[in-house]
């Protein structure tokens, strides 16, 4: 093929392969690629600031001064370099270089590489030198091998065109029966869609059918429940007016008997048994009517029911699952009977308010009427949970409790040394040093635990969960103590605690239905009773939230030392504010609902002070003293201060109604009683509100 070619175009072929001539400016060309200090070619071309470019071993050969200091042998500029490596490097001279043939001319070659003449050229595919003579021998080398080289890439064309087409057609295999899989799939998805439309059709009409069967089976029970609760109404009605009748024809009887002896006065005096009075006749009554109430409450349990004590208590309102028994008559609801040790305390007035001595100083307390039952305690093992009681000392370990000597000296009575029936309701109290301690109506301690991790500072009840809500003054939560359980899953005798919500220094606790309420410093978080969560976050209209208390149907307070004022709230729903009213240094509140039998006690004060069911207390730690607000008359701006339950302000003393830093406070809607925690007399004081 070459021999075919013109010589003009052999020329050209021969000036595109091999390069170009000598030029007169070649001298110029190789001064370029000269180092300016060891004037040689650039090795590692390094580039000054001044954009002066040396060799990076020869400006490290430049002499420095102290302070690292180098200056350009062109242009006398002074640079501060630290290390000659981190100067940039010359690649555009770099690329020169390499585009004039690597930095090589034939002036620095000095012979051919054929033979020893002198070089005019250079060949660009072997970097070789070529004198005039083989110039045209190889670039004839050239085309063979460029055509041999073109033969090879025909070849490898034709065998991938081939490869392309075989590969394409079994791509176009797989394409079609992937398509078949595609079409089989959807058939297939399109019948489990029927399949579970039919099946889902199925399970929603057992699901109404479920829904009406056990509706008709709760209206049967509601039915069946209203029937025997107005059986038991109508055998109480009549046992009380049989025995009331009884009671009568017998003081009827007394009293012709005392009439006879004082006509008989000049005879000898009677006998002893005869000389009787009023007063008799009246605790003569009042032991027919506990009997009464005794044996209607084992006539309530063989009908798994629980009648209320008497029917004027029966108009109470109370929340589902709840007995409405008062501490002041603990003993009428245990299965079993009262001994001497246990009689229950008499029902407390304004002017002689009773004391209960305790070994603790008590902080907080609760009326837990709505622990689970059965309920077993022992004052130094503890509390355990089952149907009959523990039989072994070990029953219950770890906990934290007073010697026997401590508990047996409370309120000098004889202390309980054995596993009993925990009564319901209880007191339970906790201390300065955070433990929890259960008491009976009687001031004896039941129970005292200390609960790992747990230091309390607040208590009251949640009935909805039928457990303690405790405010964690370590952790600064609120928790749930559930008692122990008598399942095989139950890990802990101590209770349960797990159940916790984090509340920024918990300061009062409040509990209604299924709401929690929770003051801390500047807000009130309701939590839900069941998962611990936060529902709302009232921040307004008070500075500070001190304490809280809240009535059975969502109405809440709020009391705000910092403004001294008392705050009054709706219900959980809407959290409005219905308004305030000034009641200074109100550390602790409770509200309350006086019940029908409680009004009934006390219609004289009623009547005098026109008073409403709707009730606020608060205790008064500085001033020492604990008052009761109408809450009604107060927020409608009523006249008259509230009334003090205590001795008055600042009457700090531990005599019978005074107090002596008052802290947390509790009212029994059943009794009509307030439970007040005498911090420093170390003692509970019980007020007839």
């Amino acid at each position: 093929d070459s021999a075919r070619l013109s010589s003009w175009q052999q020329q050209q072929l021969q000036k595109s392969i091999l390069g170009s001539q000598l030029s007169q400016d070649q001298q110029a060309v190789d001064q370029a690629f000269q180092c300016g200090i060891c004037l040689s070619e650039y090795t590692d071309p390094r580039a000054l600031p001044c954009l002066h470019t040396f060799c990076a071993s020869c400006i490290k050969g430049l002499k420095a001064d102290y302070n690292n200091s180098l200056t350009c042998p062109m242009c006398r500029r002074r640079h501060y370099i630290a290390d000659p490596a981190s100067l940039p490097k010359n690649f555009y001279l770099d690329q020169l270089r390499e585009a004039s043939g690597g930095g090589k001319s034939p002036a620095r070659v000095h012979s051919c590489a054929e033979c020893s003449n002198k070089p005019v050229a250079f060949c660009d595919c072997c970097s070789g030198a070529l004198c005039l003579r083989h110039l045209n021998s190889h670039s004839n080398s050239l085309l063979s091998d460029c055509k041999t080289v073109l033969d090879e890439a025909d070849a490898l064309i034709r065998a991938g065109k081939q490869a392309q087409e075989r590969s394409s057609n079994s791509l176009k295999l797989e394409l079609d029966s992937l398509k078949n899989q595609a079409s089989m799939a959807d058939a297939t998805l399109a019948r489990l869609s029927d399949i579970i439309a039919e099946r889902r059709q199925l399970i929603a009409n057992q699901a109404v059918s479920l829904a009406k069967r056990l509706q008709r089976q709760s209206q049967f029970s509601a039915s069946r429940l209203a029937e025997l609760s107005l059986a038991c109404r109508h055998l109480m009605e009549a046992t009380e007016q049989e025995d009331l009748r009884t009671a009568k024809g017998q003081r009827d009887s007394l009293r012709q008997l005392l009439i006879a002896s004082k006509l008989e006065s000049q005879r000898p005096k009677l006998p002893t048994s005869l000389d009787i009075n009023l007063d008799a006749l009246n605790v003569l009554e009042g032991q027919l009517k506990a009997a009464t109430a005794v044996e209607m409450t084992n006539i309530g349990e063989e009908l798994d029911f629980t009648p209320p004590a008497s029917l004027a208590e029966m108009l109470v309102d109370t929340p589902p699952n709840s007995q409405p028994h008062s501490l002041l008559n603990v003993n009428a609801v245990n299965s079993q009977p009262a001994s001497a040790a246990e009689v229950p305390l008499p029902p407390a007035t304004t002017s002689t308010p009773r004391a209960l001595p305790c070994d603790f100083r008590p902080v907080d307390l609760a009326i837990a009427s709505h622990l689970p039952a059965p309920l077993w305690c022992h004052p130094v093992l503890g509390i355990a949970a089952g149907s009959e009681a523990p039989t072994s000392s070990t029953a219950v370990s770890d906990v934290a409790v007073a010697s026997a000597s401590t508990i047996a000296a409370v309120n000098h009575n004889e202390a309980v040394d054995s596993w009993q029936i925990m009564p319901r309701p209880v007191l339970a109290c906790i201390s300065d040093s955070g433990e929890l301690h259960f008491l009976d109506g009687a001031g004896r301690q039941l129970a005292r635990l200390a609960l790992p991790g747990v230091k309390a500072s607040r208590l009251c009840e949640c009935p909805y969960r039928g457990a303690l809500v405790l405010a964690d003054a370590v952790s600064g939560s609120v928790r749930l103590w559930l008692p122990p359980s008598d399942s095989a899953s139950s890990n802990s005798e101590l209770g349960d605690c797990s159940a916790s919500a984090s509340i920024w220094q918990p300061r009062g606790l409040g509990s209604s239905g299924a709401t929690i309420y929770v003051a801390s410093p500047g807000a009130v978080h309701l939590l839900d009773a069941v998962t611990m969560a936060t529902r709302a976050t009232i921040r307004r209209p008070f500075k500070s939230a001190d304490a809280v208390a809240a009535w059975p149907d969502g109405g809440f307070a709020v009391s705000d030392c910092a403004e001294g004022l008392v705050h009054l709230f709706s219900g959980p729903q809407s959290c409005q504010h219905l308004g305030s009213f000034a009641c200074q240094d109100a550390s602790f509140i409770e509200v309350g609902i006086l019940s029908s039998a409680s009004r009934r006690r006390n219609q004289a004060a009623f009547a005098q002070q026109r008073r409403s069911a709707r009730q606020l207390f608060a205790s008064r730690s500085r001033r020492h003293s604990v008052i009761g607000v109408d809450v009604d008359s107060e927020a409608d701006d009523a006249e008259g201060p509230p009334r003090e339950l205590t001795a008055g302000a600042d009457a700090k003393g531990g005599a019978p109604g005074q107090v002596n830093c008052p802290l947390g406070l509790r009212f029994d809607a059943v009794s009509g009683c307030l439970y007040v925690c005498d911090f420093y007399n170390y003692r509970l004081q019980i007020f007839a509100v």
